[in-house]
């Protein structure tokens, strides 16, 4: 990990251990593509097999350059009911991605890409041992209610991902997505209350020293 981001890594792992951490990741950008031909779109243009994916599945997928080279990792996610995929793009290559796609829809392709502008939804990450009941209780659920690893539900204006590019590493997680309208309200019930039992809450750098972890 970075030098700057080293020394709170002993107080995440803690907190992944024995509780949860969530972080605020609304700069991220929100890219969403919506029309019959999405998935074999965006199949044609990523690296991962999004044709015959099963129904709300939570993919990965790089997005490459012309040489090959990857432009970003995003997280990938179909949520059948509004018939939109909703893409997790990286805060300094969302308008890259979302203008190489834009690029490469021809005439016939029934698909629409619509980069969100900044701050139009909250992106919230939980992960670590108490991820799952922190994610039930702020939303009014069962932890049996949400999703499980590696697909989504949606709960009202919330997208709720079952599965992170972190949880992979550091246990089970989830993603949250919500208007931003929503942003505050929910960042205050997954806090909780600040007692000893509350999540630890970071943001981009603690993101950044766990990738790095």
């Amino acid at each position: 990990a970075p030098a700057d981001t080293a020394d709170m890594l002993p107080q995440l792992e803690r907190a992944l251990g024995s509780g949860a951490v969530i972080l605020d990741r609304s700069h991220w950008r929100v890219i969403r593509l919506s029309g019959v031909d999405r998935l074999r779109f965006l199949h044609s243009q990523t690296t991962n097999s999004f044709v015959g994916a099963p129904a709300g599945a939570v993919l990965d997928a790089c997005v490459l350059d012309s040489q090959g080279r990857t432009v970003d990792l995003l997280t990938a996610v179909d949520v059948q009911s509004v018939d939109e995929l909703v893409l997790l793009a990286s805060p300094n290559r969302g308008k890259r991605v979302a203008a190489a796609l834009e690029k490469v829809i021809f005439p016939l392709d029934k698909v629409r890409c619509a980069l969100e502008p900044e701050g139009a939804s909250a992106v919230f990450e939980l992960l670590g041992a108490r991820a799952a009941e922190a994610t039930a209780a702020a939303l009014g659920l069962s932890v049996d209610a949400l999703p499980a690893t590696d697909r989504c539900v949606v709960v009202g204006e919330i997208l709720v991902l079952g599965s992170t590019s972190l949880s992979r590493v550091h246990g089970r997680g989830c993603i949250l997505l919500a208007p931003a309208a929503r942003a505050a309200d929910l960042w205050t019930s997954l806090a909780g209350t600040g007692g000893v039992n509350s999540p630890m809450l970071g943001g981009e750098a603690e993101w950044q020293g766990l990738r790095g972890a």
